[in-house]
């Protein structure tokens, strides 16, 4: 009698382990194990999408993650939307893959009308600060395939000067030689723009 009600104990204690439940109500979109798979531990069997707010699941370089800091800022624009989000970071995955060298970091972003799971797009942080000079891109002008900008010196005139440039962003790039902050440039360069013109109008420093 001992040894059955000692039996039924041990199975009625495993079967926790067979009734498994989410913690969030929602509706399964994968499932990634199979009746008769062995379930191990941190390994996913489903997984569910939720009608909460959304993660944002981006891969940073082992030189950048160490400045990534769980609860830190980080900017995320989703390219089927014009909306560029502020996202706060929820996890940086501490194994990394060894072939590519970057790591999984994952971004917690506000519940936003049409934003839905499986959109693509990217997402910066800030992992430090340096000193830059910045030119807006319109300024840029290409001749002989190398790039510069037109200077305006002190008789007002335009002189070209090739430049040497590092990161570029949609409305800036950076300069990383050949011009010296409180120079003046030309902001936006007429096509017709020649060396030794007259510059009349906004010139910035």
């Amino acid at each position: 009698m001992n040894q059955a009600q000692a039996a039924q104990d041990t199975a009625n204690a495993q079967r926790a382990y067979v009734d498994i439940r989410s913690p969030d109500d929602g509706v399964v979109v994968a499932r990634l194990k199979q009746a008769g798979d062995l379930a191990a531990p941190g390994a996913p069997m489903l997984t569910l999408e939720v009608g909460r707010a959304l993660l944002f699941e981006t891969s940073v370089s082992e030189a950048h993650v160490a400045a990534i800091a769980v609860g830190s800022r980080a900017r995320v624009k989703i390219d089927a939307l014009t909306q560029v989000f502020e996202g706060t970071v929820s996890r940086v995955v501490p194994s990394g893959d060894p072939v590519t060298r970057s790591y999984l970091v994952k971004v917690a972003l506000p519940e936003t009308a049409g934003l839905m799971p499986g959109m693509f797009g990217r997402a910066s942080f800030a992992v430090g600060d340096s000193p830059s000079l910045l030119v807006p891109a319109q300024a840029l002008v290409e001749r002989g395939g190398l790039r510069g900008v037109f200077l305006v010196d002190e008789a007002g005139l335009a002189r070209f000067r090739w430049l040497r440039t590092g990161r570029e962003w949609p409305d800036r790039i950076e300069v990383t030689a050949g011009l010296a902050a409180g120079e003046r440039i030309v902001a936006a360069v007429d096509p017709g723009l020649r060396e030794g013109d007259r510059i009349a109008g906004e010139v910035r420093p």
